[in-house]
Parts: structure tokens; sequence; C-alpha cells
């Protein structure tokens, strides 16, 4: 197939000026040739030779395809530096006067439209107007059970904040009761520096004191009944006496002092009202406090050797001064031992008891015998013994305290705090100190 196009090219005969042309296409498909890469001027790629000649026509056609995508590329790229070359208008005064109107802070405005960091959204937003917005949305009016569901909610919400700052008023004040109740009860009846004076004042009042136990011997009456300037159990009396003619100015209705010697921390005045509600609420000074008084019930005498059963009731108070609190101790056996005597000390004489019986009843609580308050018994000692034996059926301690009918009781009375019950101790009279 070469060798047909060959002796085809020699049988026709070629002009001078075809020559020309030819040689001109020839050296410029050389020059294409050699700039495109082939397998002999490409190292990177080899290609097997092949052995296909073109004729002159064919050089010519290529050499004219060529020169004209030269031609168009040249072209693209005048055009493509001339529109680079070419600066975008820049705006007007007055297309910047209405800008600066729109937006009073100019700075927002960028009056280059080279900005690279030109934001055209943002700038739409300075020429928004009410008119483009359009009117709001009315309202909804609210059902008529939504408004009465909202002032509802609004009530329990303020009754919630006043109950709040309410309950925070009475912490704080009881708090403050507590602390006031410590002062209150701090008196140290034993001062040292006012003994003398007390005992003094004492003697002057009732005169000199004896000792005279309910069930002693002869022997034991007359070591007891020494002279008060020989005898410190005497002394102690006298200083009772003293003191309670001084808080008497404060309290007429101070009839005398209760101690238990040991871990009760009972060491108070004793007074008592009209009634058994009053001294809940009042100190024996007469200043209100939630711990209240130690008093007796309003229907005992005074005179506590005129009762067959004396009741005295205190508050279990679990901050500021315990009161009665601790008597709950006494279902301890080893409690119990360690606080067994009860004095009562008044302008007569201090009362000695020792404790017999101690548990926790109610005073709903039906039948007579099961009253723990009971304060007739009819001068019927049968009656008194029979009650006598319902105590030691429900003590929680076990005793060997002997009471008799002729015996005289005293009932010390707490509240439980966790119910309406109450816890009693229940002691006989066993020595008198006049």
């Amino acid at each position: 197939m070469a060798k047909k196009n060959h002796t085809d090219t020699a049988e026709k005969p070629v002009s001078q000026a075809d020559q020309t042309e030819l040689g001109s296409a020839d050296q410029t498909s050389a020059d294409t040739a050699a700039s495109i890469p082939t397998p002999d001027n490409d190292p990177a790629e080899t290609k097997p030779q092949t052995d296909i000649d073109t004729t002159a026509e064919e050089s010519v056609i290529i050499s004219s395809v060529i020169h004209s995508t030269t031609v168009i590329d040249d072209a693209a790229a005048a055009v493509t530096a001339e529109a680079a070359s070419e600066e975008p208008p820049a705006l007007t005064e007055e297309e910047l006067a209405a800008r600066r109107q729109d937006n009073a802070d100019f700075s927002m405005i960028d009056e280059s439209r080279d900005n690279p960091y030109r934001n055209v959204f943002l700038e739409s937003l300075d020429r928004v107007t009410a008119d483009d917005l359009g009117t709001p949305p009315k309202k909804k009016k609210k059902d008529p059970v939504d408004v009465i569901i909202d002032i509802f909610r609004g009530a329990i919400f303020w009754a919630a904040v006043v109950a709040f700052f309410i309950s925070g008023f009475q912490i704080v004040s009881k708090l403050y009761s507590y602390r006031q109740s410590e002062d209150i009860y701090d008196i140290d009846i034993f001062d040292t520096e006012r003994r003398e004076d007390l005992v003094e004042h004492a003697v002057r009042s009732q005169g000199m004191s004896t000792l005279t136990p309910v069930n002693g011997t002869k022997e034991e009456s007359a070591e007891l009944n020494n002279a008060a300037s020989g005898s410190q159990f005497n002394e102690k009396l006298l200083i009772f006496q003293g003191q309670l003619q001084i808080l008497r100015n404060t309290n007429k209705e101070i009839i005398g002092w209760i101690e238990i010697p040991g871990d009760t921390e009972v060491n108070y005045p004793l007074v008592q009202g009209a009634d058994n509600d009053y001294y809940l609420h009042y100190a024996y000074n007469g200043a209100y406090n939630p711990a209240g008084s130690i008093y007796m019930d309003y229907r005992n005498r005074v005179t506590v050797s005129q009762n067959r059963h004396t009741v005295i009731y205190g508050h279990n108070m679990e901050s500021g001064s315990p009161m009665f609190a601790n008597l709950l101790h006494y279902k301890d056996d080893a409690f119990y031992k360690n606080n067994r005597y009860i004095n009562i000390y008044t302008d007569e004489a201090l009362y000695k008891y020792e404790v017999f019986a101690a548990y926790e009843t109610s005073p709903r609580i039906q039948g007579v015998e099961q009253n723990s308050w009971r304060m007739n018994f009819n001068q019927d000692e049968k009656v008194f013994m029979g009650w006598i034996d319902s105590i030691r059926k429900r003590s929680d301690i076990s005793t060997k305290v002997a009471v008799t009918e002729k015996d005289r009781v005293l009932t010390l009375s707490t509240c439980m705090n966790i119910n309406d019950n109450r816890y009693v101790v229940h002691a006989v009279l066993v020595e008198v100190v006049k």
C-alpha cells in the first residue's frame, strides 16, 4: 500500500509554485511534528513504529488545521486578557448617597464592587422597609379556659412564694427561741458568789431547816437533824429556798425547783398556773418560748405533801434546753440505776422520790385504772393499789421499790413527738427534808 501511493505521486507533474507551497507546508508539518511527542522523542512512552506515509496534500490539510487552531487559541487568549484588564465601573456619587441614606453606618457598605468580602444579601437588608415585611399577624385571643388556667397557675406560684417566706421566718424564729431557752434556763443556783446571801436570805425568811426521813430510824433522824451550819445537805436546801425567794420576785407562780441528779439534765424552776395550757408556751419568767416551763398540774396543791398523786409536765425538746426530753431514756435499766432519785425543793421542804416505773402511754386510753394521770382515788386504798399494779404491769423497767397504800406518788410526763402518746415516769416519796 505504501508502495502504490509513492508511485501515484511520482506520475503527477508538480509545478514550481506547488513545490514552494509544499515545501512551506512540509516545513510547518515538520515543526509541528517535532513538538508532538512521538515514540522517538517521548522517553516516557515507547510505541511501535509504523510504515504509513502521508501525501503532500494530506500534509497541507493537517498543517492548515493546526494553524487554524493556533489562531483561535491566540484570539481567545487576547479576549480574556482584554476582559481582565478592564476595570468595573465605579459607583456614582448618587448611588453612594443613596446607600448612605439607607444605612447610617456607612462603614457596613463597601464602595468597591471588587471587595472579595462583599455580601450582597447583607447589603440588601439595609434597604428593607416596613412595607416590605408586611403587617404582623394579629394575636389570637386566648380561650377563657386558658385564661382561668393561667390565673390559677399564677395564684399557686405566689402562694408557694408566700409559704416559702413564712416557713423560713418560722424556722428562724424557732431556732432563735431554742437559743433563748438555753439562756433563760442557764441558772447557776449554786453560784459561789451568792451562796452566803442565798443561805442568809432563806434563814431569815424560814428559820433553821432540819432533815426528817419518812421511813428513817430515830438514829438516822438524829444524825440528819444536825444544825444547818454543820450540815452540807441542809445548806443545799437553804440555797434552793433562797433562790426561790429571789425568783418569785419575777413570777409569783414559781412554787419550787425540780432536780434529777445524774444524766437527765433536769434542773429547773417549778411553776403552777391556773390551767395546764399557759406554761406549755411560756417560760418561768413569763416570756414566750416554745420550750415552755416545767409545771405542776393545776389540780394539785402547792404543798406537795398534801397530794396523794402529784403530776408534773414538761416538753420533750430536741434543741435548746432539753426540759423533759431525757425521760425517754428511763426505758433502759442502766440509765434508771444512775438516775433513780428525783428532788423537789419548795418553801416547806425538800421532797425526795425514788423511781419505780416508766413506760409509754396514751391520754386517750380507756379505763380509770389505765389513766396514768389519775388524781381522785376516793380515799380508797384498794383503788389506789389497783392503779399501782396497772402501772407496774406496763413498766419498761422492773424495780424492787416498794409502794404501799399510804405512800404518795409523783408522775413526770412528757410528749413522744412522733405521735400523741406520752412517756411517763412514776416515783414514790421516800424522804422529806424540812
